[in-house]
């Protein structure tokens, strides 16, 4: 007895793979995040024999900027959950009337057009990600004077951060990439009503495409969740030492800055950010002077 052969589809387009799309969330939760608590642990650490407020703020303002640029990943998933959804429905109007609907295939070709529009801007996001991340770093040396061995111990570890999260960077820009041309390229497949109608697609090829895109959209939309939650986390420090002028009442104020934002730590979709770091063990400097600068983020609707 031979194993039955897997289905080809002759008609209509799979979608990617759910693990394109959750390697880039673990990328930015297990990769891109622990790097930038390490490079502000690495400033603090700095900031003990050489204080500097003026390194701190700059910190924390490109914190606040490379947090607002996951607003265009969330963008992008809902973008490609709505493409999902219409393909699919283009696809169940295939197996119910067996005809090629020119209205339906018209309605997901503009919303491939849309998907592709939004993800070539998170791809540009990630670029002033990057942009952000690196200018930091360089303001952060210009600001700080002395030849000491901690300023060197500094720039290795710094270099090394910058290193690693460009890296990541730039895979999470190459999977949008895919994504980008696979939606483009869908909308360029042609149809022949008349072909159809001679050999239409079979039950089971719609069956499975139609359910393979609705797992898509389902998967997207949990996701497109957890970029609210890690924005907030980019743009809030979690400073591993005491800083040189920190108080209890900086500590206070930056939990209850914290709880204002109305996330929760621990999201109850079934699609949560893995191991988001536990908001107890969090100790931030200076935050009283920068909450009413980022309150404005923070009150954003999600």
């Amino acid at each position: 007895m031979t194993d039955p052969q897997p289905l080809v589809c002759a008609f209509f387009r799979l979608p990617p793979g759910q693990q394109s799309f959750t390697r880039i969330r673990d990328i930015a939760w297990l990769v891109l995040l622990p790097e930038l608590e390490k490079l502000t642990t690495a400033l603090e650490t700095l900031l003990i024999t050489n204080p500097s407020s003026t390194a701190k703020k700059a910190l924390l303002e490109a914190r606040k900027a490379m947090g607002s640029k996951m607003d265009p990943m969330r963008e992008a998933m809902l973008a490609g959950r709505d493409f999902s959804r219409h393909y699919f429905k283009y696809v169940d109007s295939v197996f119910e009337t067996k005809t090629v609907s020119p209205d339906v295939k018209r309605a997901y070709t503009i919303e491939a057009r849309n998907t592709a529009k939004k993800v070539e801007e998170a791809q540009q996001a990630w670029t002033e990600f990057r942009e952000e991340l690196e200018g930091v770093v360089f303001r952060i040396m210009s600001s700080i004077g002395g030849d000491d061995n901690n300023e060197s111990l500094f720039i290795t570890e710094s270099s090394r951060i910058v290193s690693t999260m460009v890296t990541a960077i730039e895979e999470c820009k190459s999977i949008l990439r895919e994504f980008k041309e696979m939606i483009l390229d869908i909308t360029k497949q042609g149809f022949d009503p008349e072909a159809y109608e001679h050999n239409p697609p079979s039950d089971e090829e719609c069956q499975l495409v139609s359910e393979k895109w609705q797992m898509l959209r389902e998967h997207l939309h949990n996701m497109s969740l957890d970029w609210d939650l890690l924005a907030v986390r980019i743009v809030i420090p979690r400073f591993k030492v005491p800083a040189y002028n920190d108080t209890p009442e900086d500590a206070e104020d930056a939990r209850d800055a914290f709880a204002l934002t109305g996330i929760p730590a621990d999201p109850p979709h079934p699609e949560a950010p893995p191991n988001p770091p536990s908001p107890a063990k969090v100790k931030i400097s200076f935050w009283r002077k920068f909450f009413q600068r980022l309150s404005c983020f923070s009150s954003k609707p999600f």
